[in-house]
């Protein structure tokens, strides 16, 4: 495993021995219109205070690559050589397509939209937790880009880095393509499905799609460390084989930088099985080590609708400060009105054929009775009943 990211870190730290010994004026690209503002990076990085966060410009730099953002590798007859491959060409081309479409489709819309909805929410900090995500970092951060922390929990591998001698034109045509595809459906349709997770990042695991949404999203990773929890919730730093190879529930933290903000966030992603009252407990113990917490949730296939996921439920609710989420995450009737503040935009409009033991009478009620405004983009599992329900605790 240490081969791994060694070989890979020698890789991409090639290319800032040409950036470092070239000219100042030539700068990182990520597409036509956009690049890595190097002064604020400095800035920081100059920075005498050894407590000061530090930009980590390997890590960045891999994210860019997994999310197609060309470099400028002219020095460097190894890394060129990558770079003029065919895959990666079609890689950069294809991905800048994509984003766009997901940008113009999604994201700006998402960002008007919060502007007056959540506010009031992202005017303080949270920590935000993120039940059956996947590696959705994008939605949560959209939606609030000011939290201290963003806890994913997914069922989904972490992944490695791949080997120098394996990024070849036939393994570069692969691994890069597999992870376009999880993107492309991720952007037609808003979510991950574990199913094609699984399907397209089996053997690379949910890292490459991490990096891909912590790039675009002008993030710059600082520090990047494997973990473990133990049954109480406490966490221990781990090599990422020992990560790998864990009974206990084990994840990534991901310490990152927006330039913008110059203020430290961090990512943590738990791989864990939520239907193990085991893994409930573990999770409920880690999760009291952060205060002020939003739970966030979309897509959640009515989980917490179930008799076997109670004591995660229960621990949501008594932990969170708001909830946002669409009717497939905690089931409308387990919010009491003497407790909850509640504002509801979109449309209850049932369920998938699939879940419709789920469908819920009194939400149905809820939106029937009180007309709600308009969602302006698609968020849950159907696009012509999309829902968004905002949970503030009274007295906070």
């Amino acid at each position: 495993m240490r081969k791994f990211i060694w070989v890979t870190l020698i890789l991409i730290a090639s290319v800032f021995i040409y950036r470092i010994a070239g000219n100042k004026s030539e700068k990182m690209v990520r597409s036509a219109d956009r690049s890595i503002k190097r002064e604020n990076i400095q800035q920081v990085n100059n920075n005498n205070d050894r407590s000061a966060l530090r930009i980590n410009e390997t890590y960045t730099s891999l994210s860019l690559i997994m999310g197609g953002m060309p470099f400028n590798t002219a020095g460097n007859q190894t890394v060129m050589n990558i770079f003029n491959k065919q895959a990666t060409k079609r890689h950069i081309t294809n991905i800048e397509k994509m984003w766009k479409t997901l940008e113009g489709n999604r994201l700006k819309n998402i960002r008007a939209w919060r502007t007056n909805a959540l506010e009031n929410i992202n005017q303080s900090t949270h920590n935000l937790v993120y039940p059956f995500s996947g590696p959705d970092f994008l939605h949560a951060y959209t939606l609030f880009p000011n939290c201290d922390n963003y806890i994913l929990l997914g069922k989904e591998d972490i992944g490695t880095l791949p080997e120098l001698e394996d990024l070849d034109e036939k393994f570069l045509n692969a691994y890069l393509g597999n992870v376009r595809n999880a993107m492309r459906l991720f952007s037609q349709r808003g979510n991950f499905s574990t199913r094609d997770l699984q399907k397209y990042l089996k053997q690379s695991g949910i890292l490459p799609v991490l990096g891909v949404l912590l790039g675009r999203t002008d993030n710059h990773i600082c520090d990047v460390r494997y973990i473990t929890l133990n049954d109480e919730g406490e966490r221990s730093e781990v090599k990422a084989d020992s990560a790998a190879k864990s009974t206990n529930i084990a994840g990534i933290v991901i310490d990152f930088l927006n330039v913008e903000k110059v203020r430290k966030q961090t990512l943590v992603y738990l791989k864990t099985d939520l239907a193990q009252e085991k893994n409930q407990k573990t999770i409920e113990n880690y999760l009291k080590r952060f205060d002020h917490k939003i739970t966030f949730m979309k897509t959640g296939e009515y989980l917490l609708h179930q008799q076997k996921y109670t004591t995660f439920k229960d621990a949501l609710l008594s932990q969170s400060e708001v909830v946002v989420q669409d009717d497939s995450g905690l089931p409308f009737k387990s919010f009491s009105k003497d407790t909850w503040s509640m504002t509801f935009y979109g449309r209850y409009a049932g369920t998938l054929n699939g879940y419709k033991r789920f469908y819920q009478n009194d939400l149905r009620q809820q939106y029937r009775s009180n007309p709600s405004p308009a969602l302006p983009f698609s968020f849950g599992y159907l696009p012509q009943g999309a829902n968004l329900l905002i949970a503030q605790r009274k007295n906070q």
